[in-house]
C-alpha cells in the first residue's frame, strides 16, 4: 500500500463538522447513506477530516486494525513479519484508548497492553502503552499543570452557576497554588436542617504534585454522608486545618450546638459506668493500649465523657467513607476531581430528594423503626412518678431515672441521640396515657423529620461548564496559578496513603 505524505488528504475550514472516522455506528442505513463498505476499517468515498493529521491518525488505527503496513517498498520475506506494529505509536495509541476513560477506575496498563494484543493483534512496549495512556488522559481531563493554571477561572464559574456557593483560593509567596475551598449552596443551605456534628478527614492525592484533600462532612437523619466542605491543600499541617476551619466558620456558627469529630474513634458505652465496665477489660488484656487512651483523655473519643452534642455519630468514619468514594479520582487534576466531586453529589443528591417526597410518616424511616423498637421495650418496664414530670423506670434489673421537662435520661441515650429511650416511653405512657404516641414526636429532635431531610435536599448542584464555553473576567482569565512546588530530589515513591497521627 503506498502512499506518500503529499498524498494524504486535504484540509478542510474549521467550521465544517467532520465526520466520524471510526466506530461510525451499527446502523445498516447510515452505511447506505454514507456509501460505506462493509470493509471494517470505516471509510467511505467522499469522507472529509478536519485537517491531515486526523487523517494520518485515523490511517494508523486502521492499519493496526487490519494488519497493514503503510510503506513504498516493502523486499522483506514472510519469515522476517513481527507482531510489532510500526504504526503503534504513543500518538496513535492514545486516541485509539481515548474513550477507555470514562468516569471512575481507568483500565491498568497491562489491561491495555492485553487489549491491544488481543483486539488488534499486535505487540506493543509496556513503556509505548504507559505513554499513550498518560496522553489519553490528559486528552480526557487534562493535564495537572492545565488544571491549577485555570483553577480560578474555574473557581468563577463555579460560583455564577452556583449562587451562594463559596470558594476561596490561595497561593504561596511565590504564587504557585496552596489550597482551594469549595463549599457548595446546595450544601451551606442543606447542613442548617441537620444535626450539627461535622467529621473531619484527610486524604493523600496521588499526582505528581501530591497534596491532601481534607473534606467535611455530616449525617442526615437517614444517616447518609452529607457534604460540608471539600478543600484540597499542599500539605497536611496546622496551618492548612486553620484555614481549612477559617474558611468554614464563614458559614458554621460556632455555637454550644456545634460539634466537630476529627480521625478518632469511640466506645459506644453512653454512660461513665457502663465505659468503665468496657475499659477496666481492656485494661486488664491490654494495658499498654489502656495507658494509651488515657494518654488521649476519655473525653476525645468516648461517648460517655463527651460534653457537646454528638447524638450517635462518634467516629470519623463517615468522613473516610467519603475518601473512599474518590479513591481512584485522587489521581485526577485538581479542575477533574472537583467536577467528579460535583457529579457525584448532585447526583446523590436528586435521589435523596425524592426519595421521602411522598412519605406519610412524621420522621424518616430509619427514626420510625427505632422509636417503634423503643416503644416495645417501655412496654415492658414499670415507670413510677417521683416528681412533676419526673419518673423512676424499673424493670428487668434496670433503674432509671426519666426527667420528661428536661428530656433526660439517666441512662443518657435520651440526652444524646434526642429521641425517647424505651425508660423515656415508659415515662411518656405514664404521663400521657394510652394515647402517648402522639407526644413521642414532641419529645423528638426535629432533626429526623422528613421535612427537614426533603428540605436539605432541595438546592440543586449544578455543573461547572465545559471550559470551551466559560465566559470570565480578563483579569481572572489572565491569572494562571502554577502548580505548587514538589521537590524532585524527594527519594522513594511517592505516598499515597496517610501516615496515622498518634491516637488515631
Amino acid at each position: 500500500m503506498n502512499i506518500s505524505d503529499d498524498e494524504i488528504g486535504h484540509d478542510v475550514d474549521e467550521d465544517q463538522t467532520p465526520t466520524p472516522i471510526v466506530d461510525i455506528g451499527g446502523s445498516s442505513q447510515l452505511k447506505q447513506l454514507n456509501n460505506l463498505q462493509d470493509d471494517e476499517t470505516g471509510f467511505y468515498i467522499g469522507m472529509t477530516f478536519k485537517n491531515k493529521e486526523e487523517l494520518v491518525t485515523s490511517l494508523h488505527i486502521v492499519c493496526l486494525k487490519k494488519d497493514f503496513r503503510l510503506a513504498k517498498y516493502h523486499r522483506c520475506g514472510s519469515e522476517h513479519i513481527t507482531s510489532h506494529n510500526p504504526h503503534a505509536t504513543a500518538k496513535v495509541l492514545d486516541k485509539y484508548f481515548k474513550n477507555s476513560f470514562p468516569n471512575g477506575k481507568d483500565p491498568s496498563t497491562r489491561d491495555m497492553t492485553n487489549q491491544f494484543r488481543t483486539k488488534l493483534g499486535c505487540k506493543v512496549s509496556y513503556w509505548k502503552i504507559y505513554k499513550g495512556r498518560e496522553i489519553a488522559k490528559s486528552l480526557v481531563r487534562g493535564t495537572h499543570e492545565h488544571g491549577y493554571g485555570v483553577l480560578d477561572a474555574c473557581r468563577y464559574m463555579l460560583e455564577s452557576a452556583n449562587l451562594g456557593s463559596k470558594t476561596a483560593l490561595q497561593v504561596d509567596e511565590n504564587g504557585k497554588f496552596k489550597y482551594f475551598f469549595v463549599a457548595y449552596a446546595a450544601w451551606i443551605q442543606g447542613f442548617q436542617q441537620l444535626r450539627k456534628v461535622i467529621a473531619v478527614d484527610g486524604t493523600f492525592l496521588k499526582s505528581k504534585y501530591e497534596g491532601v484533600l481534607l473534606s467535611a462532612v455530616a449525617q442526615d437523619a437517614e444517616n447518609y454522608i452529607f457534604p460540608v466542605v471539600f478543600c484540597v491543600v499542599d500539605k497536611e499541617c496546622d496551618a492548612s486545618y486553620q484555614y481549612f476551619f477559617e474558611q468554614m466558620r464563614s458559614y458554621v456558627d460556632d455555637t454550644d450546638e456545634l460539634c466537630i469529630i476529627s480521625d478518632r474513634h469511640s466506645t459506644k458505652a453512653y454512660n461513665k459506668v457502663e465505659f468503665y465496665d468496657h475499659f477496666n477489660q481492656i485494661r486488664d488484656m491490654l494495658p499498654k493500649a489502656a495507658e494509651h487512651l488515657e494518654s488521649i483523655e476519655f473525653h476525645r473519643w468516648s461517648k460517655a465523657f463527651c460534653p457537646g452534642n454528638r447524638y450517635n455519630i462518634m467516629t470519623s468514619n463517615i468522613a473516610e467513607s467519603v475518601n473512599a468514594i474518590f479513591q481512584v479520582e485522587r489521581e485526577f487534576p485538581i479542575v477533574a476531581l472537583f467536577d467528579e466531586i460535583n457529579m457525584t453529589f448532585a447526583k446523590l443528591f436528586h435521589e435523596r430528594r425524592m426519595e421521602l417526597v411522598n412519605s406519610p410518616n412524621i420522621l424518616v424511616p430509619s427514626m420510625e423503626k427505632q422509636i417503634s423498637k423503643n416503644i416495645n421495650l417501655g412496654n415492658k418496664l414499670m415507670a413510677h412518678q417521683i416528681a412533676n414530670y419526673k419518673f423512676s423506670i424499673n424493670g428487668h434489673g434496670d433503674v432509671a431515672t426519666v426527667d420528661l421537662q428536661r428530656r433526660t435520661c439517666t441512662c443518657r441515650v435520651f440526652d444524646l441521640d434526642k429521641i425517647p429511650c424505651p425508660h423515656a416511653m415508659a415515662a411518656l405512657r405514664s404521663q400521657y396515657g394510652a394515647h402517648f404516641g402522639n407526644q413521642i414526636y414532641e419529645y423528638s429532635s426535629s432533626y429526623y423529620s422528613v421535612e427537614k431531610y426533603i428540605i436539605a435536599y432541595c438546592e440543586e448542584i449544578n455543573p461547572v461548564p465545559p471550559e470551551d464555553s466559560w465566559i470570565v473576567p480578563l483579569e481572572i482569565l489572565e491569572r494562571e496559578i502554577p502548580p505548587p512546588y514538589v521537590d524532585p530530589s524527594k527519594p522513594g515513591r511517592r505516598r499515597t496513603k496517610r501516615r496515622r497521627g498518634v491516637g488515631e
